[in-house]
């Protein structure tokens, strides 16, 4: 079973159920729940959207490499900008305490 955490639309994807979505980086299926902000912000990430569906290989891939880190910046940076076509810049830092913009 594909478990969702929020009923908040992704930032990116929009609002892609499990058994319709697939994964935003290769377009493979299964998928599964990736917080694009980690740590103590998964509720923060849970509750603006700033999550994707990603395979299993893709999601192993992008916590376990080099190049999978920073795969997760440029996430992180798409959500940023996708929450502040719609709010302000000081909400995403209230919210997710860093600027991926500036990375």
């Amino acid at each position: 079973m594909i478990y969702r955490y929020t009923d908040v639309p992704s930032l990116i994807q929009g609002d892609l159920k499990p058994d319709e979505a697939v994964c935003y980086r290769c377009g493979g299926y299964p998928v599964e729940f990736h917080h694009c902000l980690t740590g103590a912000r998964k509720k923060a990430s849970e509750w603006i959207g700033a999550w994707v569906w990603l395979c299993p290989k893709c999601h192993r891939w992008a916590h376990d490499s080099a190049d999978g880190v920073k795969y997760l910046r440029g996430l992180r940076k798409e959500c940023q900008d996708a929450f502040e076509r719609s709010h302000s810049r000081r909400e995403w830092m209230l919210l997710a305490h860093h600027n991926y913009m500036e990375e």
